[in-house]
């Protein structure tokens, strides 16, 4: 559960459900939204204007929509406490960016994969504020195997 203070970001966040629910549950909280799919970004917009609008944000919180791609997200490093995202599946969206298009879909969805933990990594507090933990990641995804392996291929 997120702790009042902190941020929290879902750099896959198509229409922006997540960090909206989020900011419309917890005190406190500034969430972020981002893909890098303008018109899902554009929809996430307008629901962050609406939930700010209509009232519903919980007391002190904050929502906001940015059009960002998840290898390069445009945050400084340790400023993030919270990711919560669903990750995209390999059969709607291509997470492979090396060079050439004639990879394995498995390998190349693994490897994208990586560069994504990369960044998380790189934005994810490795102090939380307040209590001191590290920030923290939860990641909805097609398969445990995937990512696994993704993990285990990160330096």
């Amino acid at each position: 559960e997120p702790r009042p203070g902190e941020t929290l970001l879902d750099p896959f966040g198509g229409v922006g459900t997540i960090a909206v629910e989020a900011a419309c549950r917890f005190e406190h909280l500034t969430c972020i939204t981002s893909d890098k799919d303008a018109r899902a970004e554009d929809a996430a917009s307008m629901n962050c204007v609406d939930a700010r609008k209509s009232g519903y944000l919980r007391l002190g919180s904050s929502v906001r929509s940015r059009h960002w791609d998840a290898r390069r997200l445009k945050l400084d490093d340790a400023s993030v406490d919270l990711v919560v995202s669903d990750l995209p599946f390999s059969n709607r969206c291509s997470l492979y960016f090396g060079p050439g298009q004639n990879a394995d879909a498995r390998e190349t969805y693994q490897g994208g994969l990586a560069v994504i933990f990369l960044e998380i990594d790189r934005v994810l507090r490795p102090q939380n504020k307040g209590d001191g933990g590290a920030g923290r990641a939860v990641l909805l995804v097609q398969s445990r195997r995937l990512v696994l392996d993704a993990m285990a291929s990160v330096p």
